[in-house]
């Protein structure tokens, strides 16, 4: 009988060590959970800026590239208000160079040419931002906003540094 209660004694003991440590085990599983999230909230906060750590937003860093036909860069225009806009045309001196199937539109570009936007089918304000340039062009030669109501405006000439 001793023996028995001995061993309900053990038992009890044993069972109560082990939800403590459950406990332990539970609380640990929750705290690490919050951490990940945080984690992920302060990450979640930058919107994929590399500028935050890096000092520099490689969005703004395309090379321009020397090739036998010329020194050429690119650019990059977005819509603002609309994910896309057909009939929303760059022109590059004059040509048609591409059209807004997407939210945004890059673009070969060499040095003197002329961009232009064409929103002349659309009887509505739509809202254009240059995005990207590559390094050696002079973006204080190009508009940087633009909102058009049907109508045709010059983005600026193209001119490297």
């Amino acid at each position: 009988m001793a023996e028995e209660r001995i061993e309900q004694t053990a038992r009890a003991v044993y069972l109560r060590r082990r939800k403590a440590f459950e406990r332990f085990l539970g609380c640990l599983v929750l705290v690490g959970l919050a951490a990940l999230l945080a984690c992920q909230f302060w990450l979640g906060q930058h919107n994929g800026r590399t500028d935050v750590w890096y000092g520099l937003d490689y969005a703004e860093a395309v090379p321009a590239v020397q090739q036998t036909d010329g020194l050429w860069g690119s650019v990059t225009l977005d819509l603002q208000t609309y994910t896309e806009l057909e009939r929303a045309v760059v022109l590059v001196n004059g040509a048609e160079a591409g059209s807004f199937t997407g939210s945004s539109l890059t673009l070969r570009v060499y040095d003197g040419d002329l961009l232009e936007i064409d929103c002349t089918a659309y009887s509505r304000p739509v809202s254009f931002r240059l995005r990207k340039a590559s390094v050696g062009i002079d973006r204080t030669a190009l508009q940087t906003e633009l909102e058009l109501c049907g109508e045709r405006a010059t983005i600026g000439r193209i001119k490297f540094r």
